[in-house]
């Protein structure tokens, strides 16, 4: 199982993750409701690790009730929530209230942070109730500990560079994503898929630059999940609903 599902225990008091949200601040109503995502997502993951199922998906930077909505009818796995004040697809906390209750169980919703407090993550984290956090600035590894939720770390690659190898971190999972100098993910720069092609990619969420036309060759490169913002956006932050579909039907018709 993922690192983060390792405390399955019969109740979040006993567990790590529970420490660590009662630590944050964290009250028992609201631990339960972490400990009810927290399970949730790992039986996905257990399922994903047992069974030859088709590629998750990931659509990041939902602003809208309308395409969170579009995105799940279309099969959708996780929703990402963009909280980086600074991206043209940042979601304020009440309109992240609203988009989360209206997916409730349908998918898991997963909140991207750059370079945040650990107390605007946590603030976040308890009012949308995240499944998942996805920090995807210069956070330190010591940051990605002590979190109520599973973690996921970006890091960001240069074009046409080789990768030999993933990094350790803390994260229960990393997304690669393409590096850009000045911008923190949605860039739509790609890179060679074929790069990544040879490395274990089960706990990696695939992005950068991931389109309907080239979605197919990245899953089939069996990574975890596929993450896309901006290829199938007709503007940042708002969806093409018909892209999404294109797109999700291309990364889950792979295997």
């Amino acid at each position: 199982p993922a690192r983060g599902c390792r405390a399955r225990g019969p109740g979040i008091r006993d567990s790590s993750r529970a420490r660590q949200g009662r630590r944050a601040g964290m009250t028992d109503t609201k631990l339960e409701v972490c400990e009810r995502k927290q399970l949730d997502f790992c039986n996905d993951f257990e399922t994903q690790d047992t069974r030859n199922v088709s590629v998750k998906v990931k659509i990041c930077g939902i602003t809208s009730v309308e395409d969170a909505r579009a995105a799940l009818e279309c099969g959708a796995d996780f929703i990402g929530l963009n909280f980086y004040e600074k991206s043209p697809r940042y979601v304020a906390l009440d309109r992240a209230r609203e988009i989360s209750s209206t997916i409730e169980g349908a998918a898991h919703v997963v909140g991207v942070f750059v370079n945040a407090s650990r107390e605007y993550v946590m603030e976040r984290i308890e009012a949308v109730r995240l499944a998942m956090v996805q920090f995807h600035g210069d956070e330190s590894e010591d940051f990605l500990s002590r979190w109520p939720a599973p973690v996921i770390r970006a890091i960001r690659i240069p074009p046409g560079e080789q990768v030999r190898a993933l990094p350790a971190s803390r994260a229960d999972f990393i997304l690669i994503d393409t590096f850009h100098p000045g911008l923190y993910g949605g860039t739509g720069e790609s890179r060679r898929i074929s790069d990544l092609r040879g490395l274990d990619l089960s706990r990696v969420f695939l992005s950068g630059g991931l389109t309907c036309e080239n979605v197919a060759e990245a899953a089939a490169l069996s990574p975890y999940a596929v993450d896309v913002a901006s290829g199938v956006e007709s503007a940042p932050g708002v969806k093409d609903h018909r892209k999404l579909r294109r797109f999700i039907e291309n990364a889950k018709s792979t295997r």
